[in-house]
């Protein structure tokens, strides 16, 4: 994956699956987000843990510590993701404009691939 300057990527999970990612060049800024809900499909966030991964790093999502996280890229960057072969979907969260409140997300699928392919 090659990621812009200044990228920031939604808060996101892999359905129960692992995410596991090398740093080839670049830093990518790793935040542990905590879901509340607080509505018929809205969503708050609080960081959890931030961590830095610098060039030749590597990093785990493990769903069974904790699965959503959103990733920032403050300079170009590029990374290896692996992923299981059965990961074909992921949930995003991204802003409510039917809610004015500010932070307020609500949750969608998202396709990554086909699943036939």
């Amino acid at each position: 994956m090659e990621w812009p300057p200044e990228y920031a990527l939604m808060p996101h999970e892999h359905h129960g699956r692992p995410c596991f990612e090398v740093l080839v060049d670049g830093h990518l800024v790793l935040s542990d987000l905590k879901r509340t809900r607080i509505g018929d499909n809205e969503y708050t966030f609080e960081v959890l843990e931030t961590t830095i991964a610098e060039s030749g790093e590597s990093a785990v999502i493990d769903p069974r510590e904790n699965e959503i996280h959103a990733v920032y890229s403050p300079v170009r960057s590029r990374s290896l993701h692996v992923y299981p072969d059965d990961n074909y979907e992921s949930y995003g969260y991204v802003l409510n404009d039917d809610n004015r409140k500010a932070d307020v997300y609500k949750r969608k699928e998202f396709q990554l691939r086909d699943p036939e392919e």
